[in-house]
């Protein structure tokens, strides 16, 4: 991974990656195709400061850091807030190559694609937007497990643009408007830890730290199935951890108290709200390799 993920360009993976300038000609076969994706449609933002707003109002300004991790969709990045200097993980959304594609030759194809992913992107902005003002709704009526679950949860921050918080048909709408696609940056507190597929591939794990990694995760899950919410994609790289591997190992074999913040689940791409009206799921998601 590179320290400057400034310079990214499109790889055989089809994402953009950091890269270095020597394998720059080689990449870039496709010169022409590739300009007018980062040219007009916005896949790159080279601008390392950024501004983030929050569901109460609140303007934050932040400074981009390292790459912390690359998926097939998006990359997430540590961010660092200006102000007080604490650090956040943002999630940096990449657009399919094949919607980019389909958007010069099949209308059609690229409406249904920009559809979907409009509604997995805005449905998790818009539940980690709910789980927030739910934490900040408890009442003193709420078993002290149902209070300790939300905060098992990873916390939005903010966005970039408010429109990602209140309008469910915002990237559709910017596209028919600009003729390119906007660029979505989701603001998340860091967990330092990383997954815990990285911690049991380094580790073997003991039954105590079993115990208790799985006792947040069902209390996270636990909150979310009280509040009508289902993940639909629980799964070891989805469930975060707030500590470094090394200070977890130590925790447990010291003896010392385990943080209740432990865990966090994440990833919400797939989740959804149950509601009267729409009280069943039908739809086949989540990873088929679980």
């Amino acid at each position: 991974n590179s320290s400057d993920a400034s310079t990214r360009i499109y790889n055989s993976t089809n994402h953009f990656s950091p890269t270095t300038e020597h394998n720059n000609n080689l990449i870039l076969a496709n010169t022409q195709y590739l300009d007018n994706v980062i040219n007009q449609n916005l896949v790159i933002h080279h601008e390392k400061r950024l501004k983030i707003y929050t569901r109460n109002g609140e303007t934050l300004n932040f400074e981009r850091k390292e790459i912390l991790g690359v998926g097939n969709f998006s990359d997430v990045y540590r961010f660092v807030n200006t102000t007080n200097g604490s650090s956040y993980a943002c999630k940096y959304i990449k657009y399919p190559i094949d919607l980019l594609k389909s958007m010069k030759r099949d209308k059609a194809k690229a409406d249904d694609m920009l559809m979907k992913l409009e509604s997995s992107l805005l449905r998790e902005i818009k539940i980690l937007n709910q789980i927030s003002l739910l934490r900040s709704q408890r009442t003193n009526t709420e078993s002290e497990n149902l209070q300790h679950g939300g905060n098992n949860i990873i916390e939005l921050i903010g966005v970039n643009d408010t429109n990602l918080l209140n309008n469910d048909f915002y990237i559709r709408e910017f596209y028919q408007n600009n003729k390119k696609l906007p660029e979505c940056y989701i603001m998340t507190d860091l967990c330092p830890g990383g997954n815990l597929l990285e911690l049991v591939k380094e580790f073997k794990l003991s039954i105590q730290m079993v115990h208790e990694i799985f006792y947040q995760t069902l209390l996270a899950l636990n909150f979310l199935h009280e509040n009508n919410i289902i993940h639909r994609d629980v799964k070891l790289e989805n469930i975060l951890l707030t500590y470094p591997s090394s200070a977890i190992l130590d925790l447990f074999e010291q003896d010392m108290p385990i943080p209740k913040t432990l865990v966090k689940i994440s990833d919400f791409g797939l989740s959804k709200m149950i509601t009267a009206e729409d009280p069943l799921s039908t739809t086949r998601c989540g990873s088929p390799d679980y």
